[in-house]
C-alpha cells in the first residue's frame, strides 16, 4: 500500500524519523512504535506504480486533518498538484518538491491511549534513534509535549546527517486525537535538506486543523 524505492526508518517511542528524498526514485516514511523497525531497499515495478493524484484540492477528508502546504511542497508520485490547502483521503501521503529532497509526509495510525501516549519521552526516543545507527551527528534539538485544537500532541525537531552525506533537519508533529468518531493518532514530518524551508514549515504547522472525518469505520494500518 505504502510502496517506496528507498525506505530508512529510524523508529523510535512516538515515531519514526526518516530522512525522505523526493521524486520517483527515492522517498521516505517514518512511523510510531507500533510499526516495525524496518531497514530496507525495494524495487518499484509497474504494476507498483501509484495512480494519478488528482488535485488537492478535490481530496475529501476521510481521516479527518487538512493543512497548508508550501508552494515548494508540490508533487506526489511524481506527479504535479495544485492549490495549497491539502486534505487526504489516504493513511498516508507524502508530498516532495519538484526540485529538491524537501518533503513532507504524514502517517496516519490507530489512536494511542493517554498512559501510552504519555509514556513517549525524549529519552527513549533519543536511546533507539542512536541505537539504531542510521544516520550520523543525530541530534534532539526540541521535545516538547503542547496541544492542537485540545488534543495532547509532542513536536519534536532534530537534525542529522544522512547515509549519503547530506545533512537536514526535520520537524515531527504528533496528534493523538483519539475519539470516538476520529480514534487517529497523526504524525506530520517535515523534512527540510535545502535549509530554506524554517519558516515556510511553521506556516504549515501553524495550518494543521482537525476536522470531521469522512468515514468513522475505516480502518488504518497497525
Amino acid at each position: 500500500m505504502k510502496k517506496l524505492t528507498a525506505l530508512i526508518i529510524l523508529t523510535a517511542a512516538v515515531l519514526a524519523i526518516a530522512s525522505g528524498c523526493n521524486k520517483k526514485e527515492e522517498s521516505s516514511v517514518n512511523k510510531t512504535p507500533s510499526a516495525e523497525i524496518t531497514e530496507a531497499v525495494t524495487e518499484e515495478t509497474a504494476e507498483e506504480t501509484a495512480e494519478p493524484v488528482p488535485d488537492c484540492l478535490t481530496l475529501t477528508g476521510t481521516y479527518g486533518y487538512s493543512l497548508i502546504l508550501p508552494d515548494s511542497i508540490d508533487s506526489v508520485n511524481g506527479d504535479k498538484i495544485t492549490g495549497s490547502e491539502y486534505i487526504s483521503n489516504t493513511d498516508y501521503v507524502m508530498v516532495n518538491s519538484s526540485t529538491s529532497k524537501d518533503n513532507i509526509n504524514v502517517v496516519v495510525e490507530p489512536g494511542k491511549d493517554k498512559d501510552t501516549f504519555d509514556s513517549y519521552t525524549k529519552e527513549v526516543f533519543q536511546e533507539q534513534c542512536e541505537a539504531l545507527g542510521v544516520f550520523t551527528n543525530f541530534k534532539v534539538n526540541k521535545y516538547e509535549r503542547t496541544e492542537i485544537q485540545g488534543f495532547d500532541a509532542i513536536h519534536i525537531e532534530t537534525s542529522a546527517e544522512s547515509p549519503d552525506g547530506d545533512t537536514f533537519s526535520q520537524i515531527q508533529i504528533i496528534v493523538n486525537r483519539a475519539e470516538k468518531n476520529a480514534d487517529y493518532c497523526y504524525t506530520f514530518t517535515y523534512t527540510d535538506f535545502s535549509n530554506t524551508l524554517t519558516d515556510e514549515y511553521k506556516k504549515s504547522i501553524e495550518s494543521i486543523k482537525m476536522i470531521d472525518a469522512e468515514k468513522s469505520d475505516d480502518t488504518v494500518d497497525e
